[in-house]
């Protein structure tokens, strides 16, 4: 059972590794067969598997449905598997070390964000494609997407899902995983399609569009140039991120509860209201700290700041860490801003967004039980 799994899940990486060479064609690059290679790799070992599997289960009966202990070995081993395949582009077309691209890779799937590539700009179109779709594909959960896509029965449980796309109330928000599967994955789909435009009517160009949509709602922070979003130096763009960060900090099934006009559900989620809250505190605390604290803007900057850009930097701040994106969009580092920014900053990216999102940290909801958990222990 597990065997036949992985070989789904192989096969579902070979068609984003496809979509991948066929941008890399477009833009005249002969890299584009490496992606194909990769791609029929991929898709030769997933059908190996899954034909192994069939014969297994034909001679040892074996049981269809996963235990929880195995569900979550699979969510695990899934992103090494998808690692292992997504880094030999990497190696061959960059000549990066193994060790090397394992960790761009595996911080792609997994939408951490840290990089070992130090000119981005330098790289092609199809690897900065490549780059940004992997923390599309892990924003969301490769498992997630395979529920979504794919019509495999023995899938349909609980198990395997709950493994994956924690934080979602799977007995309100439909009684049958596929079909929640397949809202979060149009819910997930929209946003892109919407950040991509709102990113293509400012400065960006398509490519640049799509590429930062895909890793924005992915809460990942890849970018296709070195200097992230402060490349672009524009107000829009970064209003635009910072908007898109926050709104895929968000529990989807909230979006869902919104489409069918739920809003008892959307106004009663503590968490939802705490987050928000927490983000409304952190802007303000960042203002204050950028006007009263020994490293105002004005002396970082070493000219005078209004009142907007400050709004604009606290904001984009807030939204990049606690969503654990990990964007840059100014042109100096938090770390040159002082001490006094560095411990909030720190309790944002421990705190983190709304479960059941894109974002990483411990999650608002887990904050909120430890609280409630302390101030009992205080009461008793």
């Amino acid at each position: 059972m597990k065997k036949r799994i992985f070989g789904i899940l192989l096969q579902l990486e070979s068609v984003f590794l496809i979509l991948t060479s066929l941008v890399s064609l477009m833009y005249k690059e002969k890299d584009w067969w490496m992606f194909m290679m990769c791609a029929i790799i991929s898709f030769s070992i997933g059908a190996i598997t899954i034909s192994i599997s069939k014969w297994q289960s034909k001679r040892n009966k074996i049981e269809k449905y996963l235990s929880r202990a195995d569900s979550f070995m699979v969510v695990a081993l899934t992103w090494v598997l998808f690692s292992f395949i997504g880094m030999i582009p990497f190696i061959k077309l960059e000549g990066m070390s193994i060790t090397d691209a394992f960790f761009e890779t595996m911080s792609g799937f997994t939408t951490t964000g840290a990089s070992v590539i130090s000119d981005i700009d330098g790289i092609g179109y199809g690897l900065k494609f490549w780059r940004s779709i992997i923390q599309w594909m892990g924003g969301l959960g490769i498992v997630v997407f395979t529920f979504a896509l794919v019509p495999t029965g023995e899938m349909r449980n609980n198990n395997i899902f709950s493994a994956e796309a924690t934080g979602i109330s799977l007995d309100k928000f439909s009684p049958k995983i596929g079909s929640t599967a397949r809202r979060l994955l149009a819910i997930y789909i929209i946003l892109t399609a919407m950040c991509a435009g709102l990113y293509y009517i400012g400065p960006m160009n398509l490519f640049d569009s799509i590429c930062h949509a895909l890793t924005t709602t992915a809460t990942g922070g890849f970018s296709t140039h070195t200097a992230s979003i402060a490349y672009f130096n524009s107000p829009y763009i970064e209003y635009v991120c910072a908007i898109f960060m926050l709104l895929s900090s968000l529990n989807f099934g909230m979006y869902y509860y919104a489409f069918i006009k739920r809003w008892d559900i959307i106004k009663s989620n503590e968490e939802l209201n705490i987050f928000l809250k927490i983000v409304c505190f952190a802007v303000v605390i960042f203002i204050l700290l950028f006007n009263f604290s020994s490293y105002t803007m004005d002396n970082i900057l070493s000219l005078p700041v209004g009142i907007e850009e400050e709004f604009r930097s606290a904001l984009f701040h807030v939204a990049t860490i606690i969503s654990s994106s990990g964007f840059a969009a100014t042109k100096f580092d938090y770390v040159a801003w002082g001490d006094a920014y560095i411990m909030p900053t720190i309790l944002l990216m421990i705190i983190g967004a709304c479960a059941g999102s894109t974002s990483g940290g411990i999650k608002v909801v887990r904050f909120i039980v430890c609280m409630k958990s302390i101030r009992n222990e205080f009461l008793k």
